[in-house]
């Protein structure tokens, strides 16, 4: 069997359309996304004491903080959730939810004793809504693409995964 034909035989079994089908690759992403935010607020925790102080300073105290290396430490397992993310789903239909990070670390700026402007948070909700907007009608064609895919459907409703080498 060609490499191609492999492929292709690989690409309808169940277990390669299940993998990228229902909420699971979405929930992943916004577990990245969240991880993503957790290290943002670390860092602030982490480096929150060299406010006013050259950029040398900045990078010492982040070197000596538990809690800034502990934000290095979640974008890198932020980084690994969100490659699997990509593995699964298309770039365009998942790339929105990065936005909803402004809705985690506002949020979160508010139990670190932030002030939040009633203006910043219709920012940040027209943020979530455009999420929901741009990438909503993407999250409904991949359940339908995934649905055509496992009915046996070839052409644009068929499974969203093309082959690495063109075939």
């Amino acid at each position: 069997m060609t490499r191609a034909a492999e492929e292709r035989v690989d690409a309808s079994s169940p277990v390669t359309r299940a993998r990228g089908r229902g909420s699971g690759p979405y929930v992943l992403a916004l577990l990245s996304v969240a991880l993503g935010a957790s290290a943002q607020m670390l860092l602030k925790a982490g480096v929150g004491a060299a406010t006013g102080r050259g950029a040398g300073a900045v990078l010492a105290t982040a070197a000596r903080s538990p809690e800034a290396l502990g934000g290095i430490v979640l974008f890198g397992l932020s980084s690994a959730v969100w490659l699997v993310v990509l593995s699964r789903l298309r770039l365009s239909a998942v790339y929105p939810f990065g936005a909803l990070s402004y809705l985690f670390v506002v949020g979160a700026g508010v139990f670190m004793g932030e002030q939040v402007s009633a203006w910043r948070w219709a920012g940040v909700l027209l943020v979530a809504l455009g999420v929901v907007l741009v990438g909503g009608g993407d999250l409904a064609r991949d359940d339908d693409s995934a649905a055509a895919g496992s009915a046996g459907l070839s052409g644009p409703a068929g499974p969203r995964e093309e082959s690495r080498d063109g075939a």
